[in-house]
């Protein structure tokens, strides 16, 4: 297989979740719920976090933060059954040998960082919600570049 420009010059180093807290209320609306929760039941909020380049490792370092919020399905309850909060970040190079224009440069960073670092929040937020009984929870699928476009994500510099 030859190298050409199949391969991307954007190397994806590594991920952390970074910050993971979780709240269930303790009460029989909660501890009796045996089935799934339909998804409109869900609020969801979901933010990028400003790219940073440290140039003196000539890395970019970004992320995603993600909140669920759980509401009840009746008028009498008060607050959220369940909330949950959950960060990952990533860190990101380019090739050594890659020529990159500055604005193909920023473009990779601004798009490609929190879609490739979507799915592994998803998949851990996912898995947890399963495992601490909330059934399966598929959280609805982002539009990334929209979505990035319609915020300022201007990178931040660090030397």
């Amino acid at each position: 297989m030859s190298s050409g420009s199949m391969i991307s010059p954007f190397r994806f180093q590594s991920y952390k979740i970074d910050e993971f807290s979780f709240r269930a209320e303790n009460d029989l609306a909660v501890l009796g719920k045996v089935e799934n929760v339909p998804a409109d039941r869900w609020e969801f909020r979901l933010a990028f976090r400003k790219p940073i380049h440290f140039a003196s490792q000539q890395v970019y370092v970004g992320g995603v933060d993600l909140d669920l919020k759980l509401n009840s399905d009746t008028k009498e309850e008060h607050g959220p059954l369940m909330t949950l909060h959950a960060g990952i970040a990533g860190m990101f190079s380019f090739a050594s040998d890659a020529d990159i224009n500055p604005m193909v440069e920023e473009s990779l960073v601004k798009y490609q960082i929190p879609s490739i670092l979507l799915p592994y929040l998803r998949s851990c937020i996912t898995g947890f919600l399963a495992s601490a009984g909330a059934g399966s929870v598929i959280l609805p699928l982002i539009n990334v570049r929209d979505m990035a476009r319609e915020i300022v994500l201007e990178i931040q510099r660090e030397e």
